[in-house]
């Protein structure tokens, strides 16, 4: 008789496929929890997003902000303390910021300003490039002086340029206890100059110290006032 062997018995516990139902092939595969590592991965693209997104829209006001439109240029040389004419003024199209350049459609509100520095043909105006007058510096004071010819040189003297106001009296007598008063001459710088056809006198605006208005003031009335150019000291 022969003997037949016996295969082991398999029991649920020791096949690791079998799920506790008993049943293999209905066992579902389930996807790993996700870790703290993916979770922040997560969170940064996330951010990296919205921050691209933000960057963009910037990108977009800034270029609206910057579309050229027509702005206000000079067209012809002026000089500082000039006063802005119509036939001065042009307009071109650029990339610019409205705080800072002037639009064309300002330019009735520039015209009759005077210009607060120098300025080239083609040189766009800026929101400080005009104004209404020059502002007067601490400790010095503006005066003006209507010049006869042969008082001041005959060219035409521009702002900025560096003068003496000299005490010239003429053929005409001083007053009484003039001769006792200070007639140094003084330094000036020139603010603006206008050539006035019908009376042929110049007026000069002159910036000096505030000790001495007083002084070059007394001289234009008294018509024995003079100015001088003078070159840069060395």
């Amino acid at each position: 008789m022969a003997l037949r062997k016996r295969s082991p018995k398999v029991t649920p516990t020791e096949n690791p496929r079998v799920s506790e139902a008993g049943s293999s092939a209905a066992a579902p595969v389930g996807r790993p929890a996700p870790t703290p590592v993916a979770k922040r991965r997560v969170g940064g693209v996330a951010a990296a997003v919205a921050l691209a997104a933000l960057g963009g829209l910037g990108a977009f006001v800034g270029t609206q902000a910057n579309e050229a439109k027509p702005y206000l240029v000079v067209n012809a040389p002026v000089e500082r303390g000039q006063k802005i004419e119509s036939s001065m003024l042009s307009s071109v199209r650029v990339a610019g910021d409205p705080s800072v350049l002037v639009p064309a459609t300002e330019a009735q509100q520039i015209q009759g300003q005077v210009a607060t520095t120098d300025l080239q043909p083609g040189s766009t105006i800026t929101r400080t490039s005009t104004a209404t007058s020059l502002g007067v510096e601490d400790g010095e004071s503006l005066v003006g002086l209507a010049l006869e010819v042969g008082r001041l040189p005959a060219r035409e003297m521009a702002a900025g340029d560096h003068v003496q106001v000299l005490f010239t009296p003429g053929n005409q007598n001083t007053q009484a206890g003039d001769e006792n008063q200070n007639h140094d001459p003084v330094a000036a710088v020139v603010e603006a100059s206008h050539h006035d056809q019908n009376s042929g006198k110049t007026t000069v605006d002159l910036r000096v110290k505030q000790a001495d208005a007083q002084k070059v003031a007394t001289w234009g009335a008294a018509g024995t006032a003079s100015v001088i150019m003078q070159g840069a000291q060395k």
